[in-house]
Formats: structure tokens, C-alpha cells, sequence
């Protein structure tokens, strides 16, 4: 509690001064802007990294299980049951919203049952593990591009 009221003096007695040293300029100013932060927010999340003509063939070749094998089971599921983990981990160590990162998943598991492919639940972390390099390679090459994919 001593923290607190000491900071609280703190602010009281220093809130209205100017800073001492001034870093940088404000690159925009309020009356400039002509967007709301929601709007912002929600245009950015329709902007979904995709790469350009290759993620049909990446993920066949990452989801490469024939349908006849007996452990066969259909990508989009195993997408789905692992969904939670890989946004989190893809976020954190990409620095992409959680958000964006869900709705590239989104893509991903429904562009995978359009095609049909299915991973080998005997190979489950070998699969986990080569799409978690594929979606953070994706991630990673969209933030150093700064370009967005439709979807």
C-alpha cells in the first residue's frame, strides 16, 4: 500500500510537468487520423497472411498420409484438437495478434479438408512439428514482407 500512496504523491506533484528530456515526435495526430482504433483493429484482421501459389503443395507435403491407411485421420481435425497450442506458440514467438494468427489457422484447417488431406496419428508430433515450422515460417516471412494475403 506504501507503494501506491507513494505513487499516487508522485503523480499528483509531477503529473501536469513537462518530461525533462522529449523523445520523438508523434508521427500522427488525433486530428489526423481518420479511422477509428476499432476500425483499425478490425481492417487488420481481415488481412490474413497467405502465401502467394505454394500452400497447396506445402501442405500436401506436410499432410502427405494416404486415406487407406488405417491410422489415417483427416487434417483439418488434427488442426482443430491442437488449434489452442499452436496460435499460442506461433504468437508469442512470431509477435503476430493472436487473432490474425487464429484466422490463418482457420484457413489453413479449411483449405486442408477442401483437399483432402489426412495426417498419421502414429506420426502425430512429427506432423505437429513440421506444421508449427510451416505456420511460423508463413507468419515470419508475411511481418518481414509487411504484405497481407487475402483469403
Amino acid at each position: 500500500m506504501a507503494k501506491l500512496e507513494y505513487m499516487d504523491r508522485m503523480a499528483r506533484q509531477l503529473g501536469s510537468a513537462d518530461p525533462l528530456r522529449k523523445r520523438g515526435r508523434p508521427d500522427i495526430t488525433v486530428a489526423d487520423m481518420d479511422i477509428t482504433v476499432a476500425d483499425f483493429y478490425r481492417h487488420s484482421l481481415d488481412q490474413i497472411p497467405l502465401p502467394e501459389d505454394n500452400l497447396d503443395s506445402d501442405l500436401a507435403s506436410v499432410f502427405h498420409t494416404p486415406r487407406n491407411k488405417r491410422t489415417a485421420e483427416p487434417a483439418e481435425i488434427f488442426l482443430r484438437r491442437h488449434q489452442k497450442t499452436l496460435v499460442d506458440q506461433i504468437a508469442i514467438w512470431t509477435a503476430m495478434q493472436r487473432p490474425r494468427v487464429r484466422k490463418l489457422m482457420e484457413a489453413i484447417e479449411k483449405r486442408s479438408a477442401e483437399m483432402g488431406l489426412r495426417i498419421d496419428r502414429n506420426t502425430e508430433s512429427k506432423h505437429l512439428s513440421e506444421f508449427t515450422v510451416f505456420a511460423t515460417t508463413l507468419v515470419m516471412n508475411h511481418l518481414a514482407r509487411s504484405k497481407s494475403f487475402q483469403a
